[in-house]
């Protein structure tokens, strides 16, 4: 029986599948208990178990779980969940799928959806066991001299205007403009390095770049003839 048991060492990352993403909750011990496709069991605590419904992980998917911890029984313990690089590029592929639509007008309200499930499934981690109090920053009317400007300083949205560069806008590149340029510089730069990727994992990375751009507000609209 114990050889069924899955144990964390600390800062060790634990690759595993899910048998049930849902697990079940110990309320006795106060712990989620989970079983792996290999048939292996462990638990979480509370912290990691709410990280692990964050990122909602599908049965017999690829996470990654590491349990950080510094040795000393004063140091807190901290989680880390996140899906491995298979899990991703599976799930690019995917995006990759949904964005193949029919009209080119799709493209931008399907784009959005897919940068929503990328951020979603970025590393979770969670509050270490122990937290020390976060200072407290000045108030921002603190940092800026209070006047009329004529008796004293300037007015304190004057300063502030004032006080904030205003950031240039990205140049936009229209979108099949983008996907081109895009997917020749990865076939370019893979031939470069004599690397030879499989069609899934190069529809992963045009994708990958794409919805990165497109949330940096570098791709607008479509191109059309006149």
């Amino acid at each position: 029986m114990a050889d069924s048991i899955l144990h964390f060492s600390p800062n060790v990352p634990v690759t595993l599948c899910l048998l049930d993403p849902e697990g079940s909750w110990d309320h006795e011990v106060q712990q989620g208990m989970y079983q792996t496709t290999t048939g292996k069991v462990f638990s979480l605590p509370r912290p990691a178990v709410v990280l692990l419904n964050e990122l909602e992980p599908r049965p017999g998917e690829e996470i990654q779980i590491t349990r950080h911890w510094k040795g000393r029984t004063s140091d807190p313990v901290q989680w880390t969940i996140c899906l491995t690089a298979r899990s991703e590029q599976a799930r690019a592929a995917e995006d990759i799928a949904a964005i193949e639509v029919q009209n080119p007008q799709d493209l931008t309200a399907v784009l959005q959806e897919s940068i929503v499930r990328v951020e979603s499934r970025k590393p979770v981690t969670g509050p270490p066991t122990l937290v020390s109090p976060i200072p407290r920053k000045p108030p921002r009317r603190a940092m800026y001299p209070v006047g009329t400007g004529t008796d004293g300083p300037a007015p304190v949205q004057a300063v502030a205007l004032a006080a904030i560069p205003q950031k240039p806008k990205p140049a936009v590149i229209p979108w099949n403009v983008a996907f081109r340029e895009v997917s020749a510089w990865v076939a370019k730069e893979l031939s470069g390095n004599n690397l030879q990727w499989s069609d899934e994992a190069q529809q992963a990375m045009v994708c990958t770049v794409l919805i990165q751009e497109a949330k940096a507000g570098r791709i607008g609209p479509w191109e059309r003839g006149v």
